[in-house]
């Protein structure tokens, strides 16, 4: 988030002019993109938080808590979009605020609930430079996150990518695709919670060993997945056309609106099996296996397809929206085989080592 804010601050305009924008993106560009590297640091900072949270048997608030902080700034966004005619800048302050408030009033929540009590000792600057095991311990960290951490940017490129693909087809494309991400965020807002906390309860079985329930637990919450991807793709589909009208009055753009609601609606049950088989393939300790299955798909699959969609036969919106699909939905079977597949025991025995590891870490450092 930092880098991404200083580039923000000095370069934003010399980059938008390498790739041809015009005089009024160029003045605005540089301007979002500070208020869009604020927010994601905010994000990080909160994201860090919670998993602190995840760790102290947190995961049913977190799940609670993001649920209806997404439905609550939905809500703000289509009512700042739709009666207050606000502009970019003005939506990017608006969420920025909203993202701020949304995180004081987490930390006060968690607070009240001494849910990082245990964590306090551990936030002291350079703390992790003390001891060798503080060392030890900050190496083991920096091991695990890093993966993670490549998953993470490649989404983020992904999106990047595609989002500058849309721009090529047109300004009406453009928009359609920013407010089809208003979509897609509205369907997943309540999964990815659940999908986290599903994860964390089936690790803690496993290190645990009660590698029985946590296979049950497992078929019963990839079952519930499937379910939800397929009732929420349903409802979806059959309220196309006034969620359309909701988000833009412009016929043009209802009506790309519409076509992208359609394809995106085929995904979501592959999506939404695939990304809790994601999940709990990260929470048995195969980041680098689930980092390379989501690489692979982004590289070999979504953009190869996005760009002969979008440069070789000049689809509309619907092409590029096509072409996520058939790469999240790749990605999403294969972690479901890849969790399918995985030998429970043999996690839960690796998590155990891990664990205990880890205690002596601890103890070291203490």
């Amino acid at each position: 988030s930092l880098p991404a804010l200083i580039v923000s601050i000095f370069w934003m305009e010399d980059i938008l002019l390498f790739f041809g924008y015009g005089r009024f993106i160029r003045n605005i560009g540089p301007k979002y993109a500070i208020l869009s590297s604020l927010m994601s640091l905010v994000s990080s900072i909160s994201s860090i938080v919670s998993a602190l949270v995840d760790l102290n048997d947190g995961a049913n608030f977190n799940a609670v808590f993001d649920f209806w902080d997404s439905v609550v700034g939905l809500i703000l966004t289509f009512v700042a979009a739709a009666y207050l005619q606000l502009s970019l800048i003005g939506l990017g302050i608006l969420w920025l605020v909203c993202d701020l408030v949304s995180a004081a009033w987490y930390v006060y929540e968690v607070g009240g609930r001494d849910l990082l009590k245990p964590f306090f000792e551990g936030t002291r600057p350079f703390s992790f430079l003390q001891s060798r095991g503080s060392l030890k311990l900050a190496s083991l960290v920096l091991h695990t996150s890093l993966p993670l951490t490549m998953i993470s940017v490649a989404s983020d490129l992904e999106f990047r990518v595609i989002s500058f693909m849309a721009s090529e087809l047109g300004a009406a494309e453009a928009a359609t695709w920013i407010l089809l991400s208003y979509v897609w965020a509205l369907m997943e807002s309540m999964f990815d919670s659940f999908a986290s906390a599903a994860a964390t309860q089936v690790n803690t079985l496993l290190t645990r060993g009660e590698v029985v329930e946590a296979r049950r637990t497992s078929r019963k919450t990839r079952a519930f997945a499937l379910l939800y991807g397929v009732s929420v793709a349903l409802i979806v589909y059959a309220t196309k056309d006034p969620i359309a009208n909701l988000l833009t009055s412009d016929y043009t753009l209802q009506s790309m609106l519409v076509d992208g609601i359609t394809y995106a609606c085929v995904g979501v049950p592959f999506t939404a099996i695939g990304g809790i088989s994601e999940e709990m393939n990260k929470e048995q300790g195969r980041y680098r296996t689930s980092m390379a299955i989501s690489w692979c798909c982004a590289l070999v699959v979504t953009l190869p397809c996005a760009t002969v969609f979008t440069y070789g036969f000049r689809f509309s919106i619907a092409g590029v929206v096509s072409a996520v699909v058939m790469g999240s939905t790749t990605d999403g079977m294969l972690q479901t085989v890849l969790l399918v597949y995985s030998n429970f025991h043999s996690a839960s025995n690796s998590l155990q080592h891990h664990a205990r590891d880890d205690l002596s870490t601890v103890d070291e450092v203490v």
